[in-house]
C-alpha cells in the first residue's frame, strides 16, 4: 500500500522546525489524496489543488532559506521545484477540464516525489538551514 511509507518521522527532519512542519503538512495532504475514496469526486481535485497551493508556499520559503544560507546547489533545487509545480499544474488542468487521467499514477507520482524530494534532495541542504 502506498501509505506504508508516508508517515513523517525524525529521519525526515532537515534540522529546521519550519521546514519540518511544512513537510509534515505535505505528508498529510498526500495521505488525504491517496485515501480519497472517489477519485472522480470534486474533493479529490480540491486536495490536489491544496497540494499545489501548499507546494508554492513551501517552495518559496525553502528556496529563500537555502539561498540566504549559501546552499551551493540552490539553482538545481529550485529547478526541481519548478518541474514539480509544472507537473502538478498539468494534472490539475486535466482534472478541471475532465480530461481522462490515471489517478493511481497521479497518486504514485506525488507520493514518490514527496518521499524522494524530502528524503534525498532536501537532506542535501540539511547543514545549511
Amino acid at each position: 500500500m502506498l501509505l506504508d511509507n508516508c508517515i513523517w518521522d525524525i529521519k525526515c527532519s532537515v534540522g529546521n522546525d519550519i521546514l519540518d512542519n511544512h513537510h509534515k503538512v505535505l505528508f498529510d495532504i498526500l495521505t488525504r489524496c491517496v485515501e480519497s475514496s472517489d477519485k472522480s469526486d470534486v474533493k479529490y481535485l480540491m486536495v490536489v489543488r491544496e497540494l499545489l497551493d501548499y507546494c508554492h508556499m513551501h517552495f518559496a520559503v525553502e528556496e529563500n532559506m537555502i539561498e540566504e544560507n549559501g546552499y551551493p546547489y540552490f539553482q538545481e533545487h529550485a529547478v526541481e521545484h519548478k518541474n514539480i509545480l509544472s507537473a502538478v499544474e498539468k494534472i490539475i488542468f486535466k482534472l478541471y477540464n475532465g480530461i481522462p487521467i490515471n489517478v493511481d499514477r497521479v497518486d504514485k507520482f506525488v507520493f514518490n516525489w514527496i518521499l524522494r524530494h524530502v528524503l534525498e534532495q532536501d537532506m542535501k541542504y540539511k547543514g545549511y538551514v
